[in-house]
């Protein structure tokens, strides 16, 4: 049911794309992306990401679509932000957003995306193979 909705509502603002920032990150989705350094903006040549039906709250990327970005700048990412394509990171309380930390496999704890290598070299290309939004609901206030 919760990926579902998402996807209707992903849908419903004309798609989203997923920014890969450097810090500082935002203390909320709400907030502006402030001093955050946009390092790299993923979509699938350059239209909406988009993804397969919902199986069991789990919603994959679309698997005959190539999810990438050219880096625009170096740095290494820590948070990322999966928004609609025309989002211009201002404060907004009406924006869907989702943000998310960034790194390694490695890393304790594991952040919520894992990437080899999170040190993004700008002009290179940053691809994202392999991408799966798992909806867990809260069920600690039952």
């Amino acid at each position: 049911m919760l990926a579902n909705a998402f996807k209707a509502q992903y849908e419903s603002d004309g798609g989203y794309c997923i920014r890969l920032y450097g810090d500082p990150r935002r203390a909320s989705t709400a907030d502006s992306i402030g001093a955050a350094v946009l390092l790299c903006t993923i979509t699938s040549d350059s239209a909406p990401l988009t993804f397969e039906t919902a199986v069991d709250e789990v919603l994959s990327k679309t698997t005959s679509e190539i999810w990438e970005g050219t880096n625009v700048q170096s740095g290494t990412c820590t948070w990322g932000c999966f928004s609609p394509l025309n989002d211009t990171g201002e404060a907004s309380t009406t924006i869907h957003r989702v943000d998310f930390s960034v790194g390694l496999w490695t890393d304790s704890p594991l952040p919520d995306y894992k990437m080899s290598n999170n040190v993004l070299v700008s002009a290179n290309v940053t691809r994202m193979n392999q991408s799966n939004l798992t909806f867990v609901r809260d069920v600690s206030n039952l």
